[in-house]
């Protein structure tokens, strides 16, 4: 016997297929579009400053900062060393833990022009940075620090 088909025992593309065949293609074909994302080369960050005094609508962006305070349901201030800009962030981009106005992130995104309170970014990705060395050393020093005791006499 051949490697070949033999006639009668090949479906072609006019043949009909089972439901539950259908539904499992179906299945791996979402499962497949599901994990699919781009992987190349993506802008380096870019300051605060530069995004506010020079917007071009629809560039993509990378700004790192802290988001100080909430500005409306999915609007957000992000300030860096050179300024601050506005953020809009679906809620479905911000990770389980909490995200306080210490910590620091990274957006990227969509320049967005034409608002009345000047540009803003559209973000598409949010990820927590890990906490400047400086800042986590004394923290954990504080930590192991002994506290402070009074003498009961």
């Amino acid at each position: 016997m051949s490697g070949r088909c033999q006639p009668g025992h090949h479906r072609g593309w006019g043949q009909p297929v089972g439901v539950g065949t259908a539904l499992i293609a179906a299945a791996v074909w979402a499962a497949g579009a599901a994990l699919a994302e781009y992987v190349g080369p993506f802008p380096t960050a870019t300051a605060v400053v530069r995004v506010v005094q020079q917007p071009v609508n629809d560039q993509l962006v990378v700004v790192r900062g802290l988001l100080v305070r909430r500005l409306g349901l999915e609007l957000y201030q992000l300030r860096d060393d050179t300024g601050e800009i506005a953020v809009e962030i679906d809620p479905e981009l911000f990770p389980r833990a909490q995200v306080k106005a210490e910590t620091p992130v990274e957006v990227r995104g969509r320049v967005e022009t034409g608002w009345r309170g000047g540009p803003r970014i559209e973000a598409h990705d949010l990820v927590v940075l890990p906490a400047p060395r400086e800042k986590a050393a004394k923290e954990a020093t504080a930590a192991d620090a002994p506290a402070a005791t009074t003498d009961p006499r």
